[in-house]
């Protein structure tokens, strides 16, 4: 059977303040049950909310940093995140789509010098995402991008192109 927590077990728990737990209660992000005037919550709920391997039905979850600015610290919150959370023991995988290649370069790459990047997995077909993502020593993995990318996008037009012929 499921052991409940009271709103301060679980902000304990996540490492969060009381009052952001009873906010994701009301928002409707966080199950719980009203008794009297205080909030239980089943475990299972919260070890799902922390990726717990053993939490019933722990899947993959995709967080997107973008904005059509630029020089918003889009490059800096994702390998920053990437990195908090490769710390705390979670597989991530930090995918660059901007052709400046701005993730390799935070991390003291040479972007000229990769001999593969996401570029190739989107244009050319057959390309093993697999042998193109690289370990950093920070945690998570990198798909990394180059200024190659920039012509992704003029290539898959000229395929989608040949379709509508």
């Amino acid at each position: 059977m499921d052991k409940f927590l009271t709103t301060e077990d679980v902000a304990t728990r996540l490492h969060i303040h009381q009052n952001t737990v009873i906010r994701y209660i009301k928002d409707g992000k966080l199950p719980a049950v009203k008794v009297g005037k205080s909030y239980r919550i089943k475990e299972s709920v919260v070890a799902a909310m922390v990726g717990d391997a053993d939490a019933p039905d722990n899947k993959a979850v995709v967080i997107a940093v973008s904005n059509q600015k630029g020089g918003v610290s889009k490059t800096t919150t994702s390998v920053n995140l990437a990195t908090s959370l490769g710390a705390r023991g979670k597989r991530v995988l930090l995918v660059d789509l901007d052709p400046q290649g701005g993730c390799a370069v935070c991390l003291g790459m040479d972007t000229s010098s990769l001999q593969r990047t996401v570029y190739d997995v989107l244009v050319r077909p057959g390309t093993d995402a697999t042998k193109v993502v690289m370990k950093t020593v920070f945690g998570f993995e990198l798909l990394p991008s180059n200024i190659d990318l920039a012509g992704a996008e003029v290539e898959l037009k000229q395929v989608l192109a040949q379709e509508s012929y």
